[in-house]
Parts: C-alpha cells; structure tokens; sequence
C-alpha cells in the first residue's frame, strides 16, 4: 500500500492537495483507489514514486 496523495505528505518530496489517493499491489495485481481531487498533483506525486500509469489495472 503507497499513499500516492493526501493532504499531509510523509515524504517531502510530494505535493499535497485536499483529497486521498493510494496505490494497492497485491498478487501481482497494482490497483489505484480513488485519484484525489487534482490530477496535476496525482501525477507530479506517481512520477516523484517512480509510479509507471500504465501497469495500473484497468
């Protein structure tokens, strides 16, 4: 489980914003739950975790 977006950042390194997004990997499954309220800051903060979009399941 990677918090990937909140309102307080355990990492400095990213943005925060009103809203929660995390990314669940699981059995080789990777699934995003929920995507926060802004998507520059989702992406800023999956780029900043090394996070590729496309092995999320769909």
């Amino acid at each position: 489980l990677t918090i990937v977006y909140d309102n307080n950042a355990y990492d400095p390194r990213l943005k925060t914003a009103w809203g929660f997004s995390c990314l669940i990997e699981y059995r080789g499954q990777v699934i995003l739950f929920d995507t926060g309220g802004d998507s520059p800051t989702l992406l800023a903060n999956m780029a900043t975790l090394g996070i590729d979009p496309s092995e999320i399941e769909t």
